[in-house]
């Protein structure tokens, strides 16, 4: 019932926006999700799957031929955490032969359970910057970066990430069909030095686009190493692969109406024994974009 009221209002405000005429776009959002093996319980102890509503916007406004700056606001209402909402903003170039987008964001009141391997509420700081090129019109080469910021009410779980990556993509017969691959690295500082870690990643993915509909398909696979030199850390010489498939869909259903799916499985190989694990995620929802652009500029490209 809380999701069909949700969707009630969002339609209804769209509607209402769109007899302004604003020189904008927003993309209007709420799903429903569920979570399995929430916690990461290793194989063979109780998992707890839980569920959330979220609510997500989008607005994008021009700032000349190719420079835009964006808002996103959301809120995910958790089964057993409660509301955690998150705010955030940006400005994004999209030229013929460079592209650029520069974003920071808030997140509050956050459940994270990859420190210290217990589940605990996070205040977040994001910033990311991404920067391409294009040799030809069809191809792109890019770089990013992203740093992240974490505090909790334990301070010894405080920790800062550093993320850098490099990508490339290629489109195919306009934007139909899209490959993309890429390698990163990252590294983890924590107050906790046994929660320090080091990683590298690499991930190949595929995009297609047509007649409103849009597919994704992404494997992600990431190697990390923790840092801690103390042998009577939990995490001394601990070495984790993590293995992960994720595949979404938007397919039109009445005019700027959507349906949106996205499922994700991850599978974790330790070191340690008895510390493997398997988590999924699931998400469907309707997404609503109210537009008064004659080609509204896309959302900023997610490694």
């Amino acid at each position: 019932m809380r999701l069909i009221a949700i969707i009630a209002i969002m339609c209804t405000s769209a509607t209402a926006a769109a007899q302004e005429k604003q020189a904008a776009t927003s993309d209007l959002r709420v799903t429903q999700r569920v979570f399995d093996n929430f916690t990461q319980a290793y194989d063979g102890e109780p998992k707890v799957t839980i569920s959330a509503t979220g609510i997500e916007n989008l607005t994008t406004v021009p700032l000349g031929k190719t420079w835009n700056a964006y808002g996103r606001g959301e809120l995910l209402m958790y089964e057993r955490f409660g509301a955690s909402p998150l705010v955030g903003g940006g400005v994004r170039h999209d030229g013929r032969r460079q592209m650029f987008d520069g974003s920071l964001q808030g997140e509050f009141k956050r459940p994270i359970v990859d420190i210290d391997d217990t589940v605990s509420e996070a205040s977040s700081l994001v910033a990311n910057a991404q920067y391409g090129v294009r040799p030809t019109h069809p191809l792109l080469l890019a770089v990013s970066t992203t740093y992240r910021r974490d505090a909790f009410e334990r301070e010894t779980l405080n920790s800062k990430t550093y993320d850098m990556g490099s990508w490339i993509r290629y489109q195919v017969s306009g934007r139909k069909f899209m490959p993309s691959a890429g390698l990163g690295s990252a590294k983890r500082n924590s107050v906790n030095p046994g929660d320090d870690y080091s990683q590298r990643e690499g991930f190949v993915r595929v995009q297609s686009e047509f007649s409103g509909l849009r597919l994704s398909a992404r494997y992600r696979h990431r190697e990390r190493d923790y840092t801690v030199p103390d042998l009577r850390s939990h995490n001394f010489d601990r070495h984790d692969t993590r293995r992960q498939v994720t595949v979404s869909a938007e397919v039109p259903v009445y005019k700027d109406l959507a349906a949106v799916a996205y499922y994700t499985v991850e599978r974790s190989r330790s070191t340690r024994i008895a510390h493997d694990f398997r988590t999924q995620m699931f998400s469907i929802g309707l997404s609503w974009r109210v537009s008064w652009l004659p080609q509204p500029p896309e959302p900023p490209e997610v490694r």
